[in-house]
């Protein structure tokens, strides 16, 4: 659950046009010219509204795993959990993750790209993109919760048919010679 998290974090963080993996070319961006980004881009608003959303699926999926594998769990001890949840998420010093993006964007991106992204997102269809993309990501991830669930399980059920496989292989080959010398 917190790998979903930090996936969740990155996503949002990402979310500006990707301009390639190799260093742009050009005047660099500033510390100023990525914040001014993260403002126009609502970033901080974002992360809280996604943080949220994700304690909430997450709480969620939680509670589906305890009642499988403690379905006599009192009430007292799932709000335990919840509570525990709820720390965890809210305890993730999220300024400080973003401040640690800033060099990440000043990599990938010149003065002038973040000026035109700046534009873009400044304009009403950047804005609308903005306000709408938590509300996206979280249905995207619920839309594909059950098939990578699947694909997981599947995937799992191979590894362990595959993991038996070798241990029969390995039980059918004959034992090495001993090494020991009769005295």
């Amino acid at each position: 659950m917190k790998r979903a998290a930090l996936f969740v974090l990155l996503f949002l963080l990402l979310t500006a046009v990707c301009l390639g993996q190799q260093p742009a070319a050009g005047v660099p961006a500033s510390k100023e010219d990525v914040e001014k980004l993260f403002e126009v881009m609502h970033v901080r608003d974002m992360m809280k509204q996604m943080m949220d959303g994700v304690l909430k699926q997450s709480r969620q999926m939680a509670r589906d795993q305890m009642k499988k594998n403690y379905p006599n769990m009192p009430p007292d001890q799932v709000a335990q959990m919840d509570k525990m949840m709820e720390d965890m998420f809210t305890g993730l010093p999220l300024e400080e993750l973003l401040q640690n993006t800033v060099p990440v964007y000043q990599k990938h991106f010149t003065k002038e790209d973040l000026d035109a992204i700046v534009a873009f997102y400044s304009s009403p269809p950047g804005q609308r993109f903005i306000k709408e993309m938590p509300a996206v990501s979280l249905e995207s991830m619920q839309a594909s919760y059950g098939l990578i669930q699947q694909y997981v399980q599947t995937t799992m059920q191979k590894v362990h048919q595959r993991a038996e496989e070798m241990q029969k292989e390995d039980k059918a080959k004959p034992s090495p010679p001993s090494s020991q010398k009769p005295n």
